[in-house]
């Protein structure tokens, strides 16, 4: 029973890290998209582009916050 415990404890602990790892990305990706935007994107049509991709970006980051709050 301590084996499974403790398996189970790593277990959580790889999952919480993979998910940290993952977060860092998407952060990471979600600021050069910023940056791109602002500098590269004028106009009516690009800019609504622009915003939507900011939008999956900002729903993908949600995903993983709530992946790593359930680890």
């Amino acid at each position: 029973m301590h084996n499974l415990s403790t398996t189970e404890a790593h277990l959580q602990f790889g999952q919480a890290t993979d998910a940290l790892a993952e977060l860092w990305q998407a952060i990471c990706i979600m600021a050069h998209l910023i940056r791109y935007k602002h500098t590269e994107v004028c106009g009516q049509k690009p800019n609504p582009h622009a915003c939507a991709l900011l939008d999956r970006a900002k729903a993908h980051i949600n995903v993983i916050v709530e992946s790593y709050s359930a680890t």
